[in-house]
């Protein structure tokens, strides 16, 4: 149980950070909020500032359940479904608990990494509404999804390393 402590608080913390941003610096918009621009930066889609906030919260948090939620009903799955390096010692009966606490335990990483995307998401978002007109820096956006890039390649990393010892 120790081990998922340090993950699970983290991602709650993160969590717990992401809705007071959204719901503080929702507070910064607009009635109407420009919700999405295109490759120019220019808004092309729009929605009231409630709407935009709860379909933010909601959304956010639920992309950031979702992993926790399947990787942990992975270990539920018929073996022949899982794609994992030595898969036949982790899938044999001793270790395949191990290996579902593991990928359990990541998941919480990665849920971090999705609400911390989210935020600054949310912040470049505010700040293009501040602006006028309207825009949204096309790089902010670029540049934030390269890191969420780089960190999920990390996660995958790790997982791939763990599993490609032989138990």
């Amino acid at each position: 149980m120790m081990k998922y402590l340090l993950p699970m608080i983290v991602w709650l913390l993160a969590l717990a950070l992401f809705i007071v941003s959204v719901l503080m610096l929702g507070q910064n918009l607009p009635d109407r909020v420009a919700t999405h621009f295109g490759i120019s930066g220019q808004p092309d889609g729009w929605m009231t500032r409630e709407a935009h906030v709860r379909f933010f919260l909601l959304f956010g948090a639920g992309i950031s359940v979702l992993p926790i939620a399947l990787c942990y009903l992975s270990r539920f799955f018929p073996v022949w479904t899982l794609n994992i390096p030595n898969k036949a010692c982790w899938t044999s009966p001793e270790m395949h608990p191990i290996a579902c606490a593991f990928v359990f335990r990541h998941s919480f990483w990665l849920s971090s990494l999705s609400l911390a995307w989210f935020a600054t998401l949310h912040h470049l978002l505010v700040e293009a509404n501040r602006r006028t007109p309207v825009a949204m820096s096309p790089m902010g956006v670029v540049a934030l999804t390269l890191v969420f890039l780089v960190g999920l390649g990390l996660w995958i990393w790790s997982l791939h390393r763990f599993f490609r010892r032989a138990g």
